[in-house]
């Protein structure tokens, strides 16, 4: 069924936020960032830890296994004969207003913010609040984009938004491991087969392996930021410039803008440091 005014769609997530939930994620990636060995126990979620609740459990999938409401073809008439080839997860911004407390019931309220063509490809954003019904109050208000395309996969090494990187601090090394991208697929409750199917995204999306999950990457480079930074981050924008494959090592770079004090961070390629996969910029704390 395409939908006449994709404005007017809404879905509602609740879930309770769990201590155990976030210790599951952290003893998948504490291997490579031990400075979360001696992290100061807390009594809430950290930015970007919201990826791992108020995941949607629907059934009715596309045939890459991701769902098929928030398609293009389902959203607008003008694409109902257009069926993409691939999907993936472009940008994102999100602003913390207060911590989601553990133990916890939030609700996650979701709807199409626009959907928007480019160059052959599509986008399409979605608007996220999560929200303590009982105060009525808004916790973090999530938007991400996700691109359409028909594209075969190639890697872009011509960034735009990284200059001089010569000048640029590494502050830490990550590599994504086959496996742990499988697990965080399991506990996120992410059902995209890219992530977890290599047969999927080799034949039928034409990549060479299964790809690492948008949330994944960005986690761990807000984590590498909040601990080079030394206080929570409250708002941050990302962009992923390129996908990662398993067993790729990642650089975690630094650079400071003096002009208006944010931060920006940025995973590159260790073997191929032209090659710059996510740029994430947050606000000074």
């Amino acid at each position: 069924m395409i939908i006449s005014d994709y404005k007017a769609l809404r879905w509602l997530t609740k879930d309770l936020t769990s201590l155990y939930h976030v210790k599951n994620f952290q003893n998948l990636v504490s291997d490579q960032l031990l400075f979360l060995h001696n992290k100061p126990p807390i009594g809430h979620l950290n930015i970007n830890e919201h990826f791992l609740f108020f995941n949607r459990t629907n059934k009715n999938l596309s045939k890459d296994g991701y769902f098929k409401d928030i398609s293009p073809e389902q959203l607008m008439p003008k694409y109902k004969d257009q069926a993409f080839k691939r999907r993936m997860w472009a940008k994102g911004s999100i602003i913390q207003y207060e911590p989601l407390k553990f133990n916890h019931e939030y609700t996650c309220l979701e709807h199409v913010k626009n959907v928007k063509s480019y160059r052959g490809d599509t986008f399409v954003s979605i608007n996220r609040d999560i929200v303590d019904i009982n105060r009525q109050v808004k916790l973090l208000t999530e938007i991400r984009t996700l691109i359409y395309t028909n594209s075969i996969p190639r890697p872009n090494n011509i960034i735009k938004h990284v200059n001089n990187t010569e000048a640029d601090t590494v502050i830490g090394q990550f590599t994504f491991n086959e496996m742990d991208i499988i697990r965080y697929s399991q506990l996120t409750l992410n059902p995209h087969r890219i992530h977890w199917d290599k047969i999927h995204a080799v034949q039928h999306e034409l990549y060479d392996d299964i790809i690492v999950q948008g949330p994944f990457s960005t986690q761990i480079l807000t984590l590498f930021a909040e601990s080079y930074i030394g206080q929570p981050i409250h708002s941050l924008n990302y962009r992923n410039l390129n996908y990662i494959y398993p067993g790729t090592t990642v650089d975690i770079c630094l650079r400071i803008n003096d002009t208006d004090e944010t931060y920006q961070f940025y995973m590159r390629d260790s073997q191929k440091p032209e090659k710059v996969y996510l740029f994430l910029q947050v606000g000074s704390p």
